[in-house]
């Protein structure tokens, strides 16, 4: 800031437009600024300094104190409370700014009159009194925070440890809810991520196999062997849990017993410190949520020698079957033991890869086949999509014949959407114009035409490809 001799008034008028910005904690302990929105659009507001609205005729300065006193006009004073104060009801009616000896700008504090309420009803008076003062700063030494708010205790290198540990696999975790009947077991080695479980009394046991560094393929346990049901696909430990570990140790609180607890501002980020993702996943499409109704304060983790446990509680409510809100509340435990040191639950040679169907017959059988026939006369008409990276596939009878295909990523359900586009013009079917339903493709002309139409399902959870086989009067099917 440029030295002088005397202050000037209109050093601190200036408007402009700004937009407004929230700090926001992230996993890792640090601050980013979020531009605010509104249905999407960024918030900004226009700014007008209220010191441009004081005259120069209306101030005085005492050399001797080094303060520059301004009577603020009536008409101005609100502009004052509702720029710094936002309330229009405070109303300075003279501001003194001090100055240091280079007469630079120090502070500045208002003489604010007693504020008198009556109550309309009852006819109580209320005296209320302000004192404002505030210090300048030079504006391009305002710095944001890009530092972690949490403090970094000596505790907490305990606990990054652990999660280093917890990142890089080998471990046997143990899993309970007693409220909702729910145990699980999985077993993540070098070659297998092995997960067993029960929901009340309905047992599965399925998992992924790492066929190479950075590829798995999704099996079932068939008689003690684990059969492939899809093609190996990119997959790491860490897309298989969908939990990183990479949330800051700070974002937990030590306390006694080497139990750390989540803070309020961390919850949002439990699920990249969560080992039992997979569980949670599988139980929300029946209905059942925990991680997500998670009461906060309760998300604990517990060191001790050769073992790491984690609980938590939660409560939501929900409509049963007659239509009545229940609470369901329960507490979820977990056990990882044999951490580093977990060997594998299969011998790695006993995998026996996905065989991809290669017709649709093999897909889906001849129930889906005589299906086919109803709708298109000539299965064979309707190319096979890609069935070598498929993770999951169904079809109904809902409205039509519609035929689901599941993938393990929307880069690959791209690729394959592309893919199967491509097949489907080779094979003689004609695109029409895209909707909201998706692509419709017709096979033939006349009333001999057939019809499907091809689309994404967004109300899928993952991936998912739709086939809608449809009547020759109608270009798509609900």
């Amino acid at each position: 800031m440029a030295r002088r001799k005397a202050p000037r008034l209109g050093d601190t008028h200036n408007s402009s437009v700004v937009s407004a910005y929230t700090p926001k904690l992230n996993y890792d302990n640090t601050i980013s600024l979020e531009e605010a929105t509104d249905d999407g659009k960024a918030v900004a507001f226009a700014y007008e300094s209220p010191f441009g609205k004081l005259a120069a005729d209306a101030a005085s300065f005492d050399e001797a104190t080094k303060t520059l006193t301004v009577n603020v006009p009536g008409g101005s004073a609100p502009s004052f409370g509702l720029s710094f104060l936002a309330d229009g009801n405070i109303t300075p009616t003279s501001i003194a700014v001090t100055f240091d000896d280079a007469y630079e700008p120090m502070g500045m504090a208002w003489t604010i009159p007693t504020i008198t309420v009556v109550d309309s009803v009852w006819g109580d008076e209320y005296r209320y009194e302000y004192t404002f003062a505030a210090d300048f700063v030079v504006a391009s030494e305002i710095k944001m925070p890009t530092d972690g708010p949490l403090p970094t205790l000596p505790e907490h290198a305990a606990l990054e440890e652990a999660f280093g540990s917890l990142a890089a696999g080998n471990y046997r975790l143990s899993y309970e809810d007693t409220a909702q009947k729910v145990t699980a077991t999985i077993v993540a080695s070098t070659s297998f991520y092995d997960i067993s479980m029960d929901v009340d009394g309905k047992a599965t046991h399925e998992g992924y196999c790492f066929t190479e560094p950075g590829k798995a393929a999704p099996y079932e346990v068939v008689d003690g062997v684990p059969v492939g049901t899809a093609g190996a696909s990119d997959m790491s430990l860490a897309s298989i849990t969908e939990a990183p570990f990479d949330v800051a140790a700070e974002l937990f609180v030590p306390t006694e017993g080497g139990k750390y607890v989540l803070t309020e501002e961390g919850k949002e980020f439990a699920s990249r410190a969560y080992p039992a993702n997979f569980v949670k996943k599988a139980l929300e499409k029946q209905g059942i949520y925990t991680l997500d109704r998670m009461v906060g304060g309760t998300f604990a983790f517990t060191l001790s020698e050769g073992q790491i446990d984690l609980s938590f509680d939660y409560e939501y409510e929900s409509l049963n079957a007659d239509w009545e809100y229940v609470t369901y509340k329960g507490t979820v435990k977990v056990s990882l033991t044999g951490i580093g040191e977990t060997g594998n639950p299969f011998a790695p040679s006993s995998f026996v890869p996905f065989d991809a169907p290669d017709t649709w017959s093999e897909l889906g059988g001849q129930d889906l086949v005589t299906a086919l026939q109803s709708y298109l006369g000539d299965p064979e008409i309707l190319p096979l999509p890609n069935t070598e990276q498929l993770q999951d596939f169904s079809y109904d009878y809902f409205s039509g014949l519609t035929i689901k295909f599941v993938y393990p990523s929307y880069d690959t359900l791209d690729e394959v959407m592309a893919a199967y586009a491509t097949a489907l013009t080779a094979s003689g079917w004609v695109a029409g114009k895209e909707t909201f339903m998706g692509i419709p493709y017709t096979y033939g002309t006349g009333i001999e035409a057939k019809s499907i139409t091809v689309s994404t399902d967004n109300f899928a959870s993952d991936p998912t490809m739709t086939i809608a086989v449809n009547s020759a009067s109608s270009d798509f099917s609900f």
